[in-house]
């Protein structure tokens, strides 16, 4: 990992391999690596995406799409970009990941207003993120393995899909479809870092994204969002929708389970999916 930064930054900055000083890793994400180094007392971040994680996520589409939200400057510069290995490139952002603040509800509005300059942008993404065609996707990654869903998982996506019609209704905007705490980050203003998986989708997906702390967290940012208390259609997509991430990240973790990066990474993939498909029940108790 060392010699993959050291050799690619040192051509990118035109610099020697002892010039490229590797900092610290930062956390966060299922799988993904991403390293600070110096460079000339300047500071960047290096990321090394995870195994096979390309299934997941078409880089040419991360790519145009970065160039297409440059004008709202809520991300990083960008300074290197493989669209065949992920290897990623960018400035450095002094500053905190909300998800490490101990009281993230202070940056509900800032949060809401970060959300609210890319939903209303008018900019379109290279593609729709198209959740239910994806989650087939995912769930097709599967198949290699022979593995069979539990019979709560097949419930749970089925009280989903009955939902299709309410959720299609929805008019699509540019969205970033992660925007966790985790990917978010305070420094002279918030960033919102991380656009992997930014597609067109409903702007409530977003919202739903903030309950990877509670739903409660969620809904409060809905309230901020909206400017107006919700309806109960408007709760209820918040809700559908991180259903829906519980589902997708649940077969996200069961493939990694399945391909032992696990064991090369020491977290518990099994348990993590597990985890994800009682959140889904959970959201989707009344439904």
């Amino acid at each position: 990992m060392e010699n993959i930064i050291k050799n690619i930054a040192s051509t990118v900055f035109n610099v020697s391999k002892d010039e490229v000083i590797l900092k610290q890793r930062l956390l966060g994400g299922m799988s993904n690596n991403v390293l600070v180094f110096e460079v000339q007392n300047n500071l960047y971040t290096f990321r090394i995406v995870g195994k096979n994680g390309e299934l997941f996520v078409e880089r040419e589409e991360e790519l145009q799409n970065i160039e297409i939200i440059k004008p709202l400057e809520i991300n990083n510069q960008t300074i290197f970009f493989d669209i065949n290995t992920g290897y990623k490139i960018a400035n450095y952002i002094e500053g905190t990941p909300l998800s490490e603040f101990d009281e993230p509800e202070k940056f509900l509005p800032e949060i809401s207003n970060v959300l609210k300059k890319l939903h209303n942008s008018n900019l379109k993404a290279t593609k729709d993120y198209n959740p239910f065609k994806r989650l087939e996707k995912y769930e097709g990654y599967l198949t290699q393995f022979d593995y069979k869903h539990q019979d709560l998982y097949i419930d749970l996506k089925q009280k989903f899909y009955k939902q299709k019609d309410f959720l299609d209704k929805i008019e699509l905007v540019f969205c970033h479809n992660d925007a966790q705490l985790s990917n978010m980050v305070e420094g002279d203003k918030i960033y919102l870092l991380d656009w992997e998986f930014s597609a067109n989708n409903d702007p409530l997906y977003d919202v739903a994204c903030l309950a990877a702390k509670d739903i409660d967290f969620a809904i409060k940012l809905l309230t901020i969002y909206l400017e107006k208390p919700p309806t109960q259609d408007e709760i209820d997509r918040v809700y559908l929708w991180r259903a829906f991430q519980c589902l997708q990240w649940h077969n996200v973790a069961i493939y990694k389970h399945l391909i032992g990066l696990g064991a090369e990474l020491s977290v518990d993939f099994d348990k993590a999916a597990n985890m994800y498909l009682s959140k889904a029940n959970e959201l989707l108790t009344n439904f």
